[in-house]
């Protein structure tokens, strides 16, 4: 682990020129885990569901997320590399809700799945009084503003 991510809470990893050890070199530079959450976000280039795969395989109990992206934000904006970043379970508890169709949106099963995910975590770690969400979403889909306004 690079020595700025050392007692970091949010662990994060600029990977500019992927090739086919690209999961080893993310595991590596996270550093030690235990990691509840891994989020990749990753060049069109890359060989994704690979590694994705990979990550899963190689970060047992960690859930691994991610998407391709046009560019990343890392010491600026760069395209053609992965960035990764990850929530040490320490100081963090996730749960996912992946919402499978976008143009047949269910708000009462989403909102319900929400809610059910929700109060496991808080059955998980009661004494953690701070919570919040990311929503990931594809951009192409066009569908961010009904997705948005279903879950509010």
């Amino acid at each position: 682990m690079s020595v700025a991510q050392q007692g970091a809470l949010v662990r994060r990893v600029h990977i500019a020129d992927p090739g086919p050890d690209a999961a080893t070199r993310i595991r590596a530079e996270l550093g030690e885990g235990p990691l509840s959450l891994v989020a990749v976000f990753a060049a069109p280039s890359t060989a994704f569901a690979a590694l994705i795969a990979d990550l899963t395989d190689t970060l047992a109990g960690t859930t691994v997320i991610g998407c391709i992206t046009a560019g990343e934000i890392n010491d600026g904006y760069r395209e053609g590399g992965i960035v990764a970043i990850a929530l040490p379970v320490s100081h963090f508890e996730t749960e996912t809700v992946l919402i499978p169709n976008l143009h047949a949106l269910d708000p009462d099963k989403t909102v319900r799945n929400i809610i059910r995910k929700r109060a496991a975590l808080k059955a998980v770690a009661p004494h953690w009084n701070h919570e919040f969400a990311i929503l990931l979403i594809d951009g192409l889909s066009r569908r961010e503003d009904a997705v948005v306004a279903m879950v509010m």
